[in-house]
């Protein structure tokens, strides 16, 4: 996996894509990544709290998270946006089916 920073389009909406040392939720809470959907951005940290890098896997993995959060708001789909163990499922679900190369 190619950790530079990207632009993806999501129905036609820009999402860019920045991996920083470490993203931080409302309340000041270390998180693994996030989507600002006002300026249309996908944060995902690259240090954990401790500052120790973050494997290399979790990134991934909280990369199609923050994509799968990023496509639902897009298609207004709120509801499934909020469900997280629906959003971590998904995400996991295509890390596997990538290292098995079936995507």
């Amino acid at each position: 996996m190619d950790m530079k920073n990207k632009t993806i389009n999501i129905f036609g909406s820009k999402y860019k894509i920045k991996y920083i040392d470490k993203v931080y939720d409302e309340e000041g809470n270390w998180i693994y990544g996030k989507v600002d959907t006002s300026n249309k951005e996908i944060l995902i940290s690259t240090l954990l709290h401790d500052d120790k890098p973050v494997q290399r896997e979790e990134v991934e993995i909280s990369l199609y998270h923050e994509i799968y959060h990023a496509i639902l708001i897009t298609g207004q789909y709120m509801q499934c946006s909020n469900n997280e163990p629906l959003v971590e499922w998904l995400a996991r679900c295509t890390y596997s089916l990538i290292k098995q190369n079936v995507l």
